[in-house]
């Protein structure tokens, strides 16, 4: 049976002159997903997403790193095929402010 996730916000009006974490998305109903982030303003920091198979331990994907430059930006991470339950999106901060929106598209069948 497919189930899917669709445009669930994860991160709402986040104010980027501190450290954000989003919600966490279970993802044992899809397959595959993807995250959009988009921000505006001057902040200038670091995105990476973090997974995790108990909810309780979170391991970085080095390659979802992403450097915030200061000024308004948007990245996509797309991830056809995922193996751990739980996926979360970090924000640090280093200078500047900004506002982050951040939300998850899901498809799949997994039994």
């Amino acid at each position: 049976m497919q189930q899917s996730i669709y445009n669930i916000k994860i991160v709402t009006d986040g104010d980027m002159s501190s450290n954000i974490e989003s919600d966490e998305v279970t993802l044992m109903i899809t397959n595959g997903y993807a995250i959009q982030a988009y921000w505006t303003g001057t902040p200038e920091g670091e995105l990476k997403l973090q997974v995790s198979n108990d909810g309780d331990n979170y391991t970085d994907i080095a390659e979802s790193i992403v450097a915030v430059d200061g000024s308004a930006g948007s990245t996509l991470w797309l991830e056809p095929y995922s193996m751990y339950d739980r996926v979360k999106v970090i924000y640090t901060a280093s200078s500047g402010s900004g506002t982050l929106n951040v939300q998850i598209n899901g498809k799949g069948d997994k039994i």
